[in-house]
């Protein structure tokens, strides 16, 4: 079960970075739908490796990007002076870096029944695609930017933006109840 949902969820990421990556491309290769039908048979049989393979560099991406940015925020926190509450403010939101991180997860999957571990691998599932789709927005927005003109170029930038901005606070959410479904998960091993 927790293959498949790796699959899934590398398959969902890769594929959504094919939009971007073929954006880009099509300045170099000729993407129509002609060349698309005569070559319908390769696309096919390619695409699905293809998008698991980005889905895997997205999320191994995604992650070390958005630890970075937990690290810069932190450093810079801690070196101007802000109000209490806009810092309190901020590691609600961002929430703080682990040092130890499998430390958790690997406790709970030794010790845990096999519901607690689908339940888990859910909600890491969950964390993963909209990390995932914050990082392929971006990017979508970035080459947008890079490669289109006119209105086209607005409205795919604009979008790209929001759906960046909602991933990113949706990414934030869902990190938070992974985090707490595992303190609670952690709560009921002890007490077992």
């Amino acid at each position: 079960m927790k293959y498949a949902a790796a699959l899934i969820e590398y398959l969902i990421t890769g594929i959504i970075s094919l939009i971007w990556i073929g954006l880009y491309s099509k300045q170099y290769v000729d993407i129509s739908a002609e060349n698309i039908k005569d070559y319908k048979e390769v696309i096919v049989i390619c695409i699905f490796p293809i998008a698991y393979v980005f889905g895997i560099y997205v999320d191994v991406s995604s992650s070390y990007l958005l630890k970075r940015f937990n690290n810069i925020a932190e450093f810079i926190s801690g070196r101007i002076s802000c109000p209490r509450w806009l810092k309190w403010l901020f590691t609600l939101l961002v929430g703080t870096s682990k040092s130890e991180p499998y430390k958790r997860s690997a406790e709970i999957l030794s010790y845990s029944p096999s519901d607690t571990i689908k339940t888990m691998e859910a909600y890491i599932s969950r964390d993963r695609i909209a990390r995932g789709m914050a990082l392929n927005s971006f990017a979508c927005g970035l080459i947008s930017h890079l490669t289109l003109t006119g209105k086209t170029q607005h409205i795919t930038v604009n979008l790209s933006v929001a759906v960046f901005i909602l991933s990113i606070f949706a990414w934030f959410r869902l990190r938070r109840l992974s985090k707490a479904f595992k303190t609670q998960a952690l709560i009921q091993l002890t007490k077992r």
